[in-house]
């Protein structure tokens, strides 16, 4: 299961911030990564989409792309994992929601929510 160019897939960068987590034990920071690390470079993209040079946009997401894997490399450098260890965590959570939801339809409420989180 690759997750290349995930940005702007939300189903792969969900995929992707869920395994971050999972690898991370911190949901908080996960997010921060997924929120900032980007932010200006998009700003500038989307900048010049509305100028209308889409030449400019072009190279601005492909500098996007780039920075996001050299990141996601460093990441899992950072870990003490490989791409190949990543994937199969991906992957095997993947299966396991699958197999998981059809089991809990229906039994999560926003009611058994409040229960659990606001005792």
């Amino acid at each position: 299961m690759k997750k290349a160019d995930f940005r702007g897939n939300r189903f792969k960068e969900r995929e992707v911030r869920n395994a971050i987590r999972e690898v991370l034990g911190d949901d908080a920071l996960a997010e921060r990564m997924f929120e900032q690390s980007n932010e200006k470079l998009v700003d500038k993209m989307n900048a010049a989409r509305d100028a209308g040079d889409a030449a400019k946009a072009k190279e601005i997401e492909e500098q996007i792309k780039k920075d996001n894997l050299q990141a996601f490399e460093q990441f899992l450098q950072n870990q003490k994992i490989t791409r190949a260890e990543f994937d199969i965590v991906t992957e095997t959570n993947a299966y396991l929601r699958k197999i998981a939801e059809p089991m809990l339809a229906r039994k999560i409420s926003e009611e058994n929510l409040q229960q659990a989180f606001n005792s």
